[in-house]
């Protein structure tokens, strides 16, 4: 019987490896440049408007930005265009294919142009387009201007959108269901998700940086031990553990490849830790434990997360052995669960500052399950010996109180700010894109039974999801956080799909199964699809061409209006003379770059000494000056409209200024 099971399973995932196949690479047809014409990125467009070049959004869009430089008779300007798939958006004007409507501007910015002129500026690319469109399957099919060919794993993701996707998902989830039965079933489906994981994580990701949060976490692990155990860490605003397994992965270089691989390798291992914990927790693997597991392996949210450099994943992975270990210690308490406990306790609340929340629940939940001495004093060392984290997140809170003033201020231009029920709308709303509406619903069916049953091993991983939910919102008027932290405690809430049906009656064991199958293959993997763009070059990327430019230029000097900015370029130029960088080290270059507006530091009334400082450096010299949408001062866009363009992206621009 267990040797049928295995056959049956292995043709199951051969045939949904077959129908994930893609075809063979589609020729380039038309591009968005063809679609605007007789408009074209650079030349003007209307009203005194000229269109940037375009990029992909985060919500399966193109984007078009369209400036106006200041001059006697206007103001400057700037419109915002989405183009988006017809029937996504409603009471938006459409063309055959497409939704298209300009964006209001954020609460706080600097420059803000009038309804009138942003819907009439929108008309003329709405028309271009309109006389352009023949018919066309999405905004995703359509490459940019010289976009590359979309790799492999974006033509596979494509498929699961498909009905051939679907029934791949169906398949993949009976194969896991068959295999997890076996007697060695629960490490074999670990493995399989593995090599899953890694299959969707792995390719493409060397693409460049296109944020400096990345680069600041490489020059951090990049410095000494000491340095990121008593300084250069608490700058970063995160615990040292994650800095450490950076410091070592650049034993072997510095590279976009190098800084993601500890995330990557942390995400991976999320899925095969939920089967593993699955058994410790209830003593058994279930059908719903291979199913929670394949939702964590392709969910499109924990994929992202893990393409970053980035400790959320490592953090993820660690509370879900924290819940496991909790768990089965209470069980049995053995010493090798007791010590995985207080390990990961500690190691958790080393590596993000939202840990001590979780670490809270946990205490709270010993307190009522009231488990033997030794399990106690297992997780009050865990916690004693992460104290000195704690000390280091107080410190941090107390540094970010300057940078919380200037959220306020200046919204817009820094990160912004939210209240606890605009932060709890947006991780719900991360929680449905990570699994579906369907998965997401089964998570809270499954934590209403088995709170209402009082089960130990659904408490735990609930009170962890409600915990950083809860941290994330109610710390969000304090503290610089963001929604998308909540990621980390998805892979629990997937882990109460797998414990819950061990405590539950045959037939409903079933139904409970069959409804995780229908929401993998009809939601979940589906979704998985709207991470293609993570393998493609981001438009924001624009770094390492502006830094080939510069290496080329006689100007010495460089100006980075937005203080983060030099991060991104100090570390491109010394990638392009092959040397690593870190912060001891980071300003050693052949050109002097001085950041003019540090973001965080921002006074009101400062932009008249902004400007005085900026016509002091070019006043001394002929200077390079990069410019960021996400920065925008309008004394300071008056006078870099006097300057010459160089190059130009989507959200930034290079210009060569002189006195």
């Amino acid at each position: 019987m267990d040797i049928l099971r295995a056959a049956v399973a292995v043709v199951l995932l051969g045939l949904a490896a077959l129908l994930l196949v893609p075809g063979p690479p589609e020729k380039p047809g038309v591009t968005w440049a063809d679609l605007i014409a007789p408009l074209a990125v650079g030349e003007p467009l209307g009203r005194g408007f000229v269109l940037s070049p375009p990029r992909r959004g985060e919500a399966h869009d193109v984007v078009y930005v369209a400036r106006r430089s200041a001059a006697p008779s206007q103001a400057e300007g700037r419109v915002e265009i989405h183009v988006v798939d017809r029937g996504r958006w409603n009471g938006v004007p459409e063309t055959r294919s497409f939704g298209i409507a300009w964006e209001v501007p954020p609460r706080g910015s600097s420059i803000i142009t009038s309804p009138e002129e942003s819907g009439a500026v929108t008309r003329l690319l709405f028309d271009a387009i309109a006389t352009n469109d023949t018919g066309f399957t999405s905004v995703d099919s359509i490459p940019l201007t010289a976009e590359p060919a979309a790799p492999m794993i974006v033509r596979v993701l494509d498929r699961l959108a498909s009905p051939r996707g679907k029934i791949a998902a169906i398949t993949t989830s009976l194969a896991l269901i068959l295999l997890i039965a076996l007697p060695s079933g629960p490490p074999l489906v670990a493995l399989i998700l593995f090599a899953i994981s890694l299959a969707i994580r792995v390719p493409v990701i060397d693409l460049p940086f296109a944020h400096d949060q990345d680069v600041q976490r490489m020059l951090t692990g990049n410095s000494s031990l000491t340095d990121i155990a008593t300084g250069v860490g608490l700058q970063d605003r995160h615990p040292p553990l994650y800095f450490f397994i950076l410091h070592c992965a650049q034993w072997f270089g510095q590279s976009e490849a190098i800084g993601r691989a500890p995330a990557v390798l942390a995400g991976a291992l999320a899925a095969p830790a939920l089967v593993i914990a699955s058994v410790a927790m209830v003593g058994r693997a279930t059908a719903a434990t291979a199913i929670a597991g394949l939702a964590v392996a392709i969910s499109p949210q924990l994929v992202a997360r893990s393409r970053e450099v980035s400790g959320i994943p490592l953090y993820g992975l660690l509370l879900l052995v924290a819940a496991a270990s909790l768990v089965a210690a209470c069980r049995r308490a053995t010493l090798p669960r007791r010590l995985t406990l207080a390990a990961s306790h500690t190691l958790s609340l080393f590596t993000y500052y939202l840990a001590p929340f979780v670490v809270a629940a946990h205490a709270g939940a010993l307190f009522w399950r009231r488990p033997t001495g030794n399990v106690a004093r297992a997780f009050i060392s865990g916690v004693v010996a992460g104290t000195p984290a704690l000390i280091l997140g107080i410190a941090t809170l107390l540094r970010d109180w300057s940078a919380r003033d200037v959220a306020r201020a200046f919204p817009a231009i820094a990160w912004g700010e939210h209240n606890p029920i605009q932060m709890g709308v947006e991780m719900a709303q991360i929680a449905v894109d990570a699994f579906g509406p369907i998965l997401l619903a089964a998570v809270l069916i499954a934590a209403l039974v088995g709170l209402r049953s009082r089960d130990f091993a659904t408490i735990v991983p609930a009170l962890g999801v409600l915990a950083t939910f809860f941290a994330v919102a109610l710390l969000s008027p304090i503290a610089r956080v963001q929604s998308y932290y909540f990621t980390s405690a998805l892979p629990l809430a997937a882990l109460l799909l797998a414990v819950v049906p061990a405590h539950v009656g045959r037939w409903t064991g079933y139904a409970w199964t069959a409804l995780l199958i229908i929401a993998i293959g009809f939601t979940t993997a589906p979704l998985a699809a709207a991470n293609r763009t993570i393998y493609l070059p981001d438009s924001d990327a624009f770094m390492p061409r502006f830094a080939a430019a510069i290496m080329d230029r006689p100007e010495q000097t460089v100006v980075t209006i937005a203080h983060y900015d030099k991060t991104l370029l100090a570390y491109y130029l010394a990638r392009a003379n092959d040397r690593s960088i870190n912060w001891r080290n980071w300003e050693a270059s052949a050109k002097k770059i001085i950041p003019l507006v540090k973001v965080h530091a921002l006074r009101i009334g400062a932009a008249s000494k902004l400007v005085a400082e900026l016509d002091h450096i070019i006043a001394e010299g002929a200077a390079l000056v990069i410019e960021r949408d996400a920065v925008t001062i309008p004394e300071i866009q008056r006078r870099l409209d006097a300057c010459e363009i160089l190059l130009a992206a989507p959200t930034g621009r290079l210009k060569l200024c002189r006195g």
